[in-house]
């Protein structure tokens, strides 16, 4: 082996671990930190719930969006999960599909063990102490997301992640704008997606079976902005707004924004990584 390529795969080796470590610390930080300031305390409480009433759609959309959201189901996780292994086997690769599936069934049943056993809502505003964070829903379409970019052969890899931000960023918008979830349910969803993701990373890693590095980057980062934004200009035109005019414009925008940029920032670090440990 040449003396520049042993150099690129270490480099590359360095980069994928940097990256699943990012992944992996940042999710568990966000988790904590969201669960202490929009759970444990009463200003976060009160910032979170103003959130979620910050934007208002006309009802057609509202209807819209909850019927998509509504499809998302166990046996639609399972369908689309059941495709990603099956675009894994058809490449001969038994360890992607299994680690496409360890990816979603982790994220999924994290979500659910912080959710109804782990977190405790204390009623501090009177609006009582039904838990809702993380988001099962945007867990289940962003963990699915992640997989169908994990399983997608390269050359195609840049266009599912510009499909796999569309829906995780529509459908985590979604439940805020239908009033399903607070912004921080969507953005600890989110985190958790990326403790698992930062897992799928390592597994190559771990079994020294990294693939030929792929020097090329910043395609899944603009495809993940692509994806995003294409959300942003359709909620608009589907008539979305700040409920209270003006007033509400600031928080509604920091809240679907800061939805945005974690799927951005989750899905572009995820893609890159998947092309350097994944191949």
């Amino acid at each position: 082996m040449l003396l520049t390529e042993v150099r690129a795969r270490a480099r590359t080796t360095r980069e994928v671990w940097l990256t699943a470590a990012a992944l992996v610390v940042g999710g568990v930080v966000a988790v904590v930190v969201l669960v202490h300031v929009a759970v444990g305390t009463a200003r976060g409480q009160r910032w979170d719930e103003a959130a979620r009433y910050a934007v208002s759609g006309p009802p057609a959309t509202v209807h819209t969006l909850v019927e998509a959201m509504s499809m998302v189901s166990i046996g639609t996780v399972g369908a689309v999960l059941l495709v990603c292994g099956l675009v894994a086997l058809v490449q001969r690769r038994i360890a992607l599909a299994l680690t496409a599936l360890a990816l979603v069934a982790g994220a999924n049943v994290t979500t659910q063990v912080l959710k109804y056993m782990v977190i405790h809502r204390p009623d501090l505003l009177g609006l009582g102490i039904q838990n809702s964070l993380p988001s099962g829903h945007t867990t289940a379409v962003l963990s699915l997301a992640m997989a169908a970019v994990l399983v997608a052969p390269a050359r195609l890899r840049g266009l599912v992640t510009l499909g796999a931000a569309l829906a995780a960023t529509l459908v985590g918008a979604g439940t805020v704008i239908a009033r399903w979830h607070r912004p921080s349910d969507v953005l600890a969803a989110t985190a958790v997606c990326a403790v698992w993701g930062g897992f799928a990373l390592l597994v190559p890693l771990v079994w020294e079976r990294l693939r030929r590095p792929r020097l090329h980057s910043g395609t899944h980062h603009v495809a993940a902005l692509a994806g995003a934004g294409a959300v942003g200009a359709l909620v608009v035109s589907w008539g979305v707004r700040p409920s209270r005019g003006s007033s509400d414009l600031l928080l509604a925008a920091a809240s679907l924004g800061a939805i945005g940029v974690a799927c951005v920032a989750v899905l572009g670090a995820f893609g890159y990584a998947v092309d350097r440990s994944w191949g």
